[in-house]
């Protein structure tokens, strides 16, 4: 499946819910959205674990330079904090089911054994 583009029309906006791995790296996405990424028929299972590729627009970058909180959190204070917002605007989904035996060679190269 290729990438879709993945624009709300009507701009509904969800709710903010408290993620373990912090704000903005939990995707949700509408029913509208999930027909077109074609997910509607088979949408995969909670919990299993999908293959994700998308495009972004770097929508903001903010730096930030305090060296009194840095010298008190014990780190360098001569480092300057980056974040990123990106705005996903294509997406594609891709169940990995049956790439269960790729993904260590994806990570580690191929078993020459």
């Amino acid at each position: 499946m290729a990438l879709v583009n993945m624009a709300v029309p009507d701009n509904e906006v969800a709710e903010y819910t408290p993620n373990p791995y912090g704000y903005g790296l939990c995707l949700r996405l509408t029913e509208e959205q999930v027909e077109l990424l074609g997910l509607d028929k088979n949408p995969p299972k909670a919990g299993s674990v999908v293959s994700i590729r998308a495009f972004a627009n770097v929508a903001q970058v903010t730096t930030s330079y305090n060296p009194a909180e840095e010298a008190a959190e014990g780190e360098d204070p001569e480092g300057i904090d980056v974040a990123l917002e990106l705005q996903i605007t294509d997406l594609e989904i891709t169940d990995t089911t049956d790439m269960q035996g790729q993904r260590a060679t994806m990570l580690y190269g191929a078993d020459t054994d």
